[in-house]
């Protein structure tokens, strides 16, 4: 089931007054299906659904005085990227009645017709690329007045990553940011060891994000962000991030000290020297407590491995076991949630203690949030319309 316009809505919680609108647009076409042979099943499919769906615009309103006002708006623009061409064909046995007394007779046809029609055809193989996003941004008074921002992607190579974007605003400000990746060779600023663990990535097909990025004003190198590298066994995952303003030496400005044996962060450190600890619960699946000013060592010894190890715990026993870490480190920030496994979060406790509780319905999806009072904070309604 598709549909070329989907449309959310936004209630205020307690009295379900309409808050806004985002409108989600698609442009669906059909397959690229040719006439097959007449009174048989065979059809020639270029199996190219990849390329006839795609997002269109998405559209936010803002409710007010009894109309739904545009906020803001993003537009794409696709290109079909075709990697190759596959011959392909089929064939069929037809069937013929027996009063003509020919069913396996491969020798005449019947009433003209091929004993084995067949059909050739072409499987086109493929992706999209983004080649062009435009935001508008409206004016709260005036939605005449805007400010619209164009950011044309550019590509280089067999991939469907992008190597360049370029962004201009209705000022004329123009904008560069280049992307590079694990795959391309002789990045600026990894050593050997760093290479290595790319050449790794590479290896591994984890080559869909950027590890290197420059962004530039009018031409003016402006800022470079680099990713790094750590090892967990043989595997590399990522370790500190560097920053470099214009052309400034790098500085350190995250970096990530400690996984577990899942490949779960527990451990990072920002610019400023303080730690952010992290606790994962029902046997290593879901992040169950994020903390900012303690270490993962003194956190995680707070907590028993019987509560964080058992999948099946219920919500009120996780969240007591979890209190300990608020009494334990009473300097520290912390964050606490529950879960339904396979489902979703359950629960969520902030550092001031209120909590805010997460319900769904029979097939997995969120329906309300509550606060700690049973207040509803936001609903969630899903109507499916017949095509």
């Amino acid at each position: 089931m598709l549909y070329p316009t989907v449309t959310e809505y936004s209630l205020s919680g307690k009295n379900k007054l309409p808050l806004g609108k985002t409108i989600y647009s698609y442009n669906i076409n059909s397959n690229t299906v040719s006439p097959g042979v007449a009174m048989t099943p065979l059809v020639a499919d270029g199996r190219d659904a990849w390329r006839n769906i795609k997002l269109y615009s998405i559209s936010v309103y803002k409710y007010q005085t009894g109309s739904y006002i545009p906020v803001k708006s993003q537009h794409f623009e696709y290109s079909a990227f075709i990697t190759n061409h596959i011959p392909a064909a089929q064939t069929y046995l037809n069937w013929y009645s027996p009063i003509e007394s020919q069913l396996l007779n491969l020798q005449l046809p019947v009433n003209g017709q091929d004993k084995f029609p067949h059909v050739s055809f072409t499987i086109i193989c493929g992706g999209l690329k983004l080649i062009k996003e435009t935001d508008t941004l409206y004016d709260d008074q005036y939605t005449s007045r805007k400010v619209i921002t164009s950011t044309t992607y550019q590509y280089e190579g067999q991939h469907l990553q992008p190597s360049s974007s370029t962004t201009i605003d209705s000022r004329g400000l123009n904008q560069t940011r280049h992307f590079w990746y694990p795959f391309q060779s002789g990045l600026p600023g990894y050593d050997a060891t760093q290479s290595s663990m790319l050449s790794t990535l590479t290896s591994n097909n984890r080559i869909g994000f950027p590890v290197e990025q420059k962004d530039s004003t009018d031409g003016v190198l402006m800022h470079t962000a680099r990713q790094e590298f750590r090892y967990l066994g043989s595997y590399p995952l990522p370790g500190a991030i560097y920053f470099a303003h214009r052309a400034g030496a790098d500085f350190k400005k995250t970096e990530v000290l400690a996984y577990d044996n899942h490949g779960h962060i527990t451990e990072q450190k920002g610019d400023d020297g303080v730690l952010t600890s992290y606790l994962w619960g029902y046997n290593g699946l879901y992040p169950v407590a994020k903390i900012i000013g303690a270490s993962y060592q003194s956190a995680f010894q707070l907590v028993s491995d019987a509560a964080l190890n058992n999948s099946s715990i219920s919500d009120q026993s996780m969240r007591g076991a979890l209190d300990a870490l608020r009494t334990g480190l009473p300097g520290a920030r912390i964050w606490t949630y529950t879960y339904l496994p396979g489902i979703g979060v359950t629960s969520e406790q902030g550092p001031d203690g209120t909590l805010q509780y997460y319900s769904y319905d029979s097939l997995g999806r969120l329906i309300s949030i509550r606060d700690n009072e049973g207040n509803i904070l936001e609903t969630h309604s899903y109507h499916n319309v017949n095509p």
